[in-house]
């Protein structure tokens, strides 16, 4: 996506993660984003997030356009919503972005 004019990036406010284990978790889900551990929840207080990883949707003119959980529920089951893709589709479509943020629950 980063070809496409749009970033994503994973902050992690998370103090007893491992560095290791968030790249694990990228990998397994095979989302290839930067994440950042925010030690000590400097911007996570900023921004008011809840202590769990937020995704941020980031477009070609540096606004973010979306913030919040990768999804809601489980792929595959009936209550699932994929926000971050959804919000990236919208953004490299040219669309308003439907669903701005969601609350990650972790």
């Amino acid at each position: 996506w980063t070809e496409r004019g749009v970033k994503v990036v994973l902050v992690d406010p998370i103090d007893k993660e491992k560095s290791e284990d968030v790249r694990a978790y990228l990998e397994k889900k095979k989302l290839p984003f930067p994440a950042y551990r925010d030690e000590g929840r400097v911007l996570s207080n900023r921004l008011a997030v809840p202590a769990t990883p937020y995704y941020y949707l980031i477009d070609k003119d540096s606004v973010v356009r979306y913030a919040g959980a990768l999804e809601t529920g489980t792929p595959g089951q009936k209550n699932h919503a994929p926000h971050l893709a959804n919000a990236v589709e919208d953004v490299l479509a040219g669309r308003p972005v439907k669903v701005k943020s969601s609350t990650a629950v972790g």
